[in-house]
């Protein structure tokens, strides 16, 4: 969790290219080469990860009704 929340003050760092738990890259500036994990926690997470992850089993539990009011 700290690791998180410390991933979660720092949000530009979702711009740095890296790979999420799930295998995807996200992120679009290259990130300093002083070898230092910035992005994501140990274990992969990173904020665009869960988001993304919450939206998709949102949209399985309320339906693709829910999809199209958003986009309204």
């Amino acid at each position: 969790m700290r690791e998180r929340r410390a991933l979660q003050r720092r949000p530009w760092e979702e711009d740095l290219l890296h790979w999420a738990k799930d295998g995807t890259l996200h992120g679009s500036v290259s990130p300093p080469s002083d070898g230092r994990r910035r992005s994501t926690t140990s274990d992969g997470w990173c904020p665009a990860w869960a988001l993304e992850l919450q939206r998709r089993y949102l949209a399985l539990i309320l339906g693709p009704q829910h999809d199209s009011q958003r986009e309204d």
